[in-house]
């Protein structure tokens, strides 16, 4: 075992921290799981684990001290039945019943293993085995059945000690139905004298975070209560995930209050911003047109920006007000402490994708809007010439340049004339034995590029193409991302008016290329019997002419088509990183590129063994 996992934080550590942070001192479950009768045998226990009917780390952990509880993960089916036998007699009565009550439930299921179980027999087992070990020694654990709930248990919360109360959702052993649980949910939730209580659904048949969110709507229909459902699935006692739903449990209400002062700052800020921009000034608006022209910028965006400093401030005196601090944002504080999202444990799956919104832009948006070049844009480049086995694998590469150097101006050019830039190329982070291999001082890591894979990339600082800046703006003018010149394609609306300008001047570069290029390939064509070399000769003629490469691996390749009249680079911008990021790889790009350099040693000295 790993030093990591040994310092990872038990179910049960973590469940202790979050009852702490509210107070919380008693846990009240209603199951009719607990009004089985109540047998011991430790016979059917042996012989469930031998067959791996009841989860084995759960069984191990009921016997574990707290501090070995870690050490359930890694035993063999062997050493947790041993473990049982020879503690049994130690056992309370309360967890030999538990287990045989869970050996006896999979025997009649005649399910097989855990793993081919369903939900009703392995997360009511999960339940039965898990709650009574994740709460022992920290909180007054009080099972009971729905009868017995009926006659004492709304007593019990008169009591305004701080309770947290799970009920199950289907009460069918003692003559309820399937959804009883929901009744009782609400009932507790609608009342205004238990503030006390922090209230929950745990139930087998919610199997993923959808079904808890579904069923948590089903509940709140028609429900006059300021908090929130909260359902839990019981096979997050399997997985480990419990304590984090448990955190959902207990700051349910701070949660939704935390969301809500967002959303009203947010709006805030936006009736500010318009207010503000409905008392400019027409001559200031003009001026802001201006301006855009000629930086190269679109209108409209620009003219946001006189807006969006009253949103900033506005947003950022919002979201810091003072009672929000005293109140809500104190009690999270209390929740956030609890660190759930270390070392591996399951994340929000929602989480991997917000973080790649937020770092990056896709190709889709930025093609649709037809937005300008600007640093930080992401191209893929792939093969125009390669066919089959003999096509080269699309390649990566990162735009790092002054913004200023790249900007369009009013008369649809750069203020530099710029004809090429430099690429940069990214790679993905090559992992050894899972491992990272060491950051070299020419890279820089920046996380995952692509949405569905976690791996992160690197930029090579010492990898570097040169492109035509005429590729480039193809990617923005075509529509598609791809960079395609056609002189029949009309100019997108979406342009800014210096990016209009632009565009003419992009349409008679190339009307002028592929002029050039036809009386090349005209004079070509005309040489019989050495298809090959022509061909070759034809790949020379078209990198000579666009100034692009004529192999995929040395660089970008193009093609030219004479009859349609149309230009196509193998590249097409795949992303946009974010202005932050992307300003601080130039950066570290600069530093790399500025680096002392000094003579190399006249003589090296063979390092032999001593």
């Amino acid at each position: 075992m790993t030093d990591d996992l040994d310092s990872r934080p038990t179910p049960k550590e973590l469940t202790r921290d979050l009852l702490a942070a509210l107070g919380v001192v008693r846990v009240i479950s209603v199951d009719d799981d607990h009004v089985q009768e109540a047998q011991q045998s430790k016979e059917d226990v042996l012989g469930a684990i031998r067959a791996n009917t009841i989860d084995l780390v759960l069984a191990a952990r009921m016997v574990l001290a707290d501090e070995d509880d870690a050490d359930a993960a890694n035993m063999s089916a062997d050493e947790v039945r041993d473990l049982v036998d020879q503690s049994w007699d130690e056992l309370d009565d309360q967890a030999r019943v538990g287990l045989t009550q869970a050996a006896l439930r999979a025997a009649d299921a005649e399910e097989g293993t855990v793993e081919t179980q369903s939900p009703s027999v392995s997360g009511n087992n999960a339940a039965l085995l898990a709650l009574p070990e994740i709460l022992a020694d920290v909180a007054e654990f009080v099972p009971m059945g729905l009868n017995e709930w009926r006659g004492s248990g709304q007593i019990l919360l008169d009591d305004p000690k701080p309770t947290l109360l799970l009920f199950d959702r289907s009460f069918e052993r003692e003559g309820g139905s399937e959804t009883g649980g929901d009744e009782l949910v609400r009932g507790v939730l609608s009342r205004s004298d238990r503030d006390h209580v922090y209230v929950g659904l745990l139930t087998h048949t919610a199997t993923d975070l959808g079904r808890e969110t579904e069923i948590a709507a089903q509940i709140s229909e028609g429900l006059d209560s300021t908090r929130p459902v909260i359902v839990v699935a019981k096979s997050r006692l399997q997985d480990e995930s419990f304590p984090e739903a448990l955190r959902v449990v207990l700051f349910a209400s701070e949660i939704e209050a935390f969301r809500e002062h967002l959303v009203k700052s947010m709006s805030q800020a936006t009736e500010t911003a318009v207010a503000q921009l409905r008392g400019v000034e027409k001559y200031l608006l003009f001026a802001s047109i201006e301006a855009a022209r000629v930086e190269g910028t679109y209108e409209p965006d620009n003219a946001t920006r006189i807006a969006s400093a009253f949103a900033r401030k506005s947003l950022a005196r919002s979201l810091r007000d003072g009672d929000f601090i005293a109140g809500v944002m104190t009690q999270l504080r209390r929740a956030g402490a609890v660190r759930l999202y270390l070392d591996g444990a399951i994340k929000p799956a929602a989480l991997a994708e917000v973080a790649w919104d937020e770092q990056f832009e896709t190709a889709d948006l930025l093609s649709s809007l037809t937005l300008p070049i600007e640093v930080g844009d992401i191209f893929k480049v792939h093969d125009l010439h390669g066919v089959g086995k003999s096509k080269g694998a699309d390649r990566y590469y990162i735009l790092l340049a002054q913004e200023c150097d790249l900007s369009i101006r009013a008369d649809g050019k750069r203020s530099n004339d710029l004809t090429r830039v430099v690429l940069t190329e990214l790679r993905q982070t090559v992992f050894n034995e899972g491992k990272p291999a060491p950051l070299k001082e020419n890279q820089a890591e920046f996380g995952p590029l692509q949405k569905a894979s976690s791996t992160p990339w690197r930029v090579q600082f010492a990898k570097q193409i040169v492109v035509p800046t005429l590729a480039l703006d193809a990617c923005v003018v075509s529509g598609t991302g791809r960079a395609v010149v056609s002189l029949d394609a009309q100019v997108p609306s979406t342009l800014p008016g210096s990016w209009t300008t632009r565009f003419a001047k992009i349409q008679a570069e190339a009307k002028s290329l592929i002029g050039t290029y036809r009386g090349m390939e005209t004079a070509l064509s005309s040489v019989q019997g050495m298809t090959d070399h022509v061909r070759l000769a034809t790949k020379h003629v078209t990198a000579a002419v666009l100034g692009t490469a004529t192999k995929h691996k040395d660089g970008l390749t193009a093609k030219i088509d004479v009859e349609n009249s149309r230009i196509e680079f193998g590249i097409e911008r795949y992303a946009r990183l974010a202005d932050g990021s992307a300003r601080g790889l130039l950066s570290l790009l600069l530093q790399h590129q500025s680096r002392p350099a000094f003579d190399g040693k006249l003589f090296y000295e063979a390092d032999l063994p001593r």
